[in-house]
Order: structure tokens, then sequence, then C-alpha cells
């Protein structure tokens, strides 16, 4: 609801309807274009109120690389968008809350050379900064066409100054091409193929999952990505191209990303097509957030289990295998036998879970990322365990009291890993109150941190092991009775069950009951 009178919102209104029939039709269609043109109002007693989504234009701005035709290609340009949100109160009012809105994103460009795309990232906040100066000083007029104008002198005036300047800081421009004549020579003297898994924190947003796919295509690479948290990217191709394209992905924004492992193999007889010799798809594939499973079974198929198993930093035991002399240095045996070695855990009550999908997924998440394995029960007292609430002086009756399940969550991999997503469960806001808004989580009690036992025979320990890495957390199988799940805990670690029996009474009797068997 704005300030403005009844007759003051609805000039606002004519004003930028008309302000927008004027910049379309002085652009093109690909060059401008607007969103929610028209702002659904209704009356009411008290005036007019208007819709949450508030018009905005866009326009697609070039910016040139003409100016250094030695280096880039005259025909290519780097591509931003150019957004500007009209405030309700927009262009009536003169306070600054009703200055057009500015926002500036990257929509391409070249990966080749390297500082092209620094400096457009770089153009982002100037550009930004300058136009909505722009904006705020015509603040109470139309201001649109002001924008415009204002960002298409900056490209021309301040663009070519910031690509010169990155430029010249990749030492001389003529060193830079000598650089990259003789990598391309050295590589094309003997035909390589390459392959990198890269891991990162998480991979989500649609305009980095588009960019990774382009870079792909532009270096002809096959493979993988699986999005999500984690993020994990599986590429093939010529190791020239493997090597630009781990370049150019550095270059963008994460919250963490490392290469962690790669490999190269020379084709034979000089020959210089390497798809034959391909292991990937060649087309680059995008898999779901929950698809790790899949990749791993992906690699698996292609011969490249153990560049998954580095990425995901799983011990890899080979010492059962026998290397024939005759094999190719980049083939796999079969039968490699994976161990995964579980060091800590915690075992933590939570009191409940008002959205419940959402925060076993956001634990899911976090433990996957974390290389953790996750452990997700609701346990509910045994139909036997159920008691009649006794008579008092005012009721004649008894009834059936029920327990609401306790919900229990454990987490194993290493202590830093455990530490790590206990951390972040505290921070982060996992649930939802009674208003439906995000919320931390404030009654969680950590019932244990515990190093598991590994003091055990190498039967036992690899039977636990097997039980902590399976499946221990399944959203179809959430449900199970105390004497279940303590079953489940002992098979674990005899020092959680312990420490489980001290802070539940009816684990307790759980507890006894199984001791006596």
């Amino acid at each position: 609801m704005t300030n403005l009178s009844r007759e003051e919102q609805q000039e606002a209104r004519e004003r930028r309807m008309a302000e927008v029939e004027v910049i379309e039709s002085a652009y093109s269609p690909d060059e401008v274009w607007t969103k929610n043109t028209f702002v659904c109002y209704s009356e009411g007693d008290v005036g007019l109120e208007y819709s949450p989504d508030l018009c905005q234009m866009i326009r697609l701005l070039d910016l040139p690389l003409s100016i250094l035709p030695e280096i880039c290609d005259e025909t290519s340009s780097v591509k931003l968008e150019l957004t500007l949100t009209m405030p309700n109160d927009y262009p009536v009012s003169e306070s600054n809350d009703a200055a057009l809105s500015t926002e500036v994103s990257l929509v391409s460009a070249p990966s080749n050379p390297q500082f092209v795309r620094k400096a457009a990232l770089n153009a982002i906040p100037k550009l930004k900064k300058i136009c909505q100066k722009e904006a705020i000083s015509t603040v109470g007029s139309e201001s649109v066409m002001s924008v415009l104008n204002c960002a298409e002198n900056w490209i021309h005036s301040e663009w070519g100054e910031l690509l010169q300047e990155l430029s010249a800081g990749t030492s001389t421009r003529q060193s830079y091409l000598d650089d990259i004549m003789e990598t391309k020579q050295d590589l094309k003297a003997k035909t390589i193929i390459g392959r990198r898994i890269i891991y990162s924190h998480h991979i989500i947003a649609n305009s980095k999952r588009k960019a990774l796919s382009e870079l792909a295509s532009q270096y002809k690479l096959g493979g993988y990505t699986k999005i999500g948290w984690p993020g994990v990217i599986l590429i093939e191709g010529d190791e020239f191209g493997c090597q630009q394209f781990v370049d150019e992905i550095k270059s963008m924004r994460w919250q963490h990303l490392s290469v962690r492992a790669e490999e190269q193999s020379e084709i034979p007889g000089g020959e210089t097509n390497i798809d034959p010799y391909r292991k990937l798809p060649k087309q680059f594939e995008e898999l779901g957030e929950d698809d790790m499973s899949i990749l791993a079974s992906r690699c698996r198929e292609a011969g490249l289990e153990h560049l998954f198993l580095l990425c995901m930093k799983i011990n890899d035991d080979r010492s059962s295998i026998d290397k024939k002399k005759d094999q190719p240095a980049n083939k796999l045996n079969i039968g490699i036998e994976t161990k995964i070695i579980y060091t800590y855990g915690a075992l933590i009550h939570v009191d409940h879970m008002n959205d419940g999908k959402g925060y076993r997924r956001w634990l899911r998440q976090a433990c996957q990322t974390a290389g953790c394995s996750l452990l997700i029960k609701n346990c509910r007292m045994n139909s036997s365990e159920k008691s009649l609430e006794p008579k008092n002086s005012s009721s004649k009756t008894s009834r059936l009291v029920t327990y609401r399940p306790e919900i229990y969550v454990g987490i194993f991999g290493d202590e830093r890993s455990v530490r790590q997503v206990l951390k972040r469960w505290r921070a982060s806001r996992v649930d939802v109150d009674s208003k439906n808004k995000p919320c931390l989580e404030r009654m969680m009690n950590v019932i244990d941190e515990f190093e598991l036992d590994r003091r055990l025979s190498n039967d036992v320990l690899h039977e636990r092991d097997a039980l902590i890495s399976g499946q221990l957390y399944d959203e179809n199988d959430l449900e199970c009775s105390f004497e279940d799940f303590i079953i489940l805990v002992k098979g674990i670690d005899e020092n959680l069950a312990a420490s489980l029996r001290k802070c539940n009474r009816c684990a307790n009797r759980e507890l006894q009951k199984i001791d006596r068997l």
C-alpha cells in the first residue's frame, strides 16, 4: 500500500503504462521486453491495493570486443541484462524509494581469452552503480529512457578502458597469444584425451548450470554434472579443452570448488580422433539432486569408478588386484573392494518437525555435502505399551493415552565432518514455525557425540561399517518401534545404546527387555 491518494495512484499507473509503450516502440522485442506490464488492482474502502508483482523492463546490452581484434573475435560480445523495476508510486512520488530499482546480470561471455569474463564481472557493479545514480537523480519523472541512455554511454566510454586494463594485466598481449599457441602446439603434437572430476559445495543456480553446459559444448566435452548438494562435474574430451574448461569455471563464484581427480591418456598411433576412446557420453548430461547413486553407477559402468571414489574421498582398497602385464594402463580391473571407515558419530533427539519433508531433505543434503551417513527414525511405543490415564475425582472413566513419536537423528563419518554438519544445523533455518515462516532449530538435544569403537574384529568392523553406509535413511521407512530402534543402535555401538538408556526411560525399558533375551 502506497501513501499516494487514489487519484495519484491512478496517475502513476497510467504514466507507467504510457512509458512502457514508448520504450517498446523505440526498441525491438529482442532488445527490450517487459514483465508484469499490467498490474492488477482492486478498489477498496480505503484506496487502491496493488499486486506485489511490480512492472519490470529488461534491456539486453551488447558489450563489444572489437577494440582488441588481435586477441578477441571481432564478431563476439559480452551480453548483460539490465533490469529496471518500477515501484508502485513511480513516477509520481519524488521520494528516493520511488526511484527505479536497477539490477545487472551476466548472460554470456566468451571463455577465451579468460580475462574477458573477468572484465564482464567487474563491469556489472560499475554499470549498476551509474544506472542507479541516474535513476535517483531523475526521481519524480519518467526515467527509463534516461537510464538506458546512461548505460549505453557507459559502454561506449568505460567498457573499452576496463577491457584493455585487464588484457594488459596478462603480462602483454603478445605473450598471452604466444602462451596459447605454445600450449596448443604441444598438445597437438600428440593427441591426449583428458578427464576431470570436480567437487562443488552445491550447483543450484540456473545461470551456472547453463554456463557449464555451454562451456562443455564449446570445448566438445562429454560427461555429467550432478546438481544439488553437493555438486559434481565429470568431463571428458581433448586435454586442452579440459584445461580451458577448468580454468573458466574457476573464474566463477563458488562457495567451494576443487578438482578432486584427473587423468590423461595418449591416443596411440598418432590418431587425432578421440571419439573411439571416450568412456563417457559425447554429450554433456545433467543429473538430478538425488542422482548421486546414478552417477556412481555410470562411472562404474564406464570403468571410471576410481575417479568417483577419489571425488567423494572414499578409501579404495586395491590390495587384491593383480594387474596383468598386457592390460592397458588406462583400463580398470573388476572386483575392487570399496571400504568406508566411520570413526565418529552423533545421536540427536529432535522435539518436532513441522515441515518434516523439507527438514529431512535439508539433513540429507547437509550430510551428503559433508560425506556423512544419515539415520532418521520416528520411534513409537509398541501397542502393548500404551497406558490408561488414571481416574481422578472429576472423571469416572479412564482414557487410552498415545504418545507422539520420538524423532532421533544419527550422523556418522569422521569427527570433522560430523561436527561440521552439527554446526550448520544449529545456524540454519531448517524448519518452519506456527506461522509457516522459516526458523532455527531450538529444541534439538545432542544425546551423545562419540568415537566409534574400532577395537573389534575385522568381521565385526566390516559388518558395522556396511550397516552405517547402507540405507539407514529411507524416506519410506521412517517409522519403527523403540525395540527395533534400540536393536539398530546396539548394532552400531554399545556405548551409543548406553547413552540412549540414560536419557530416555522408554529406551531404557526396551534395552532391559533386549538384555534379558
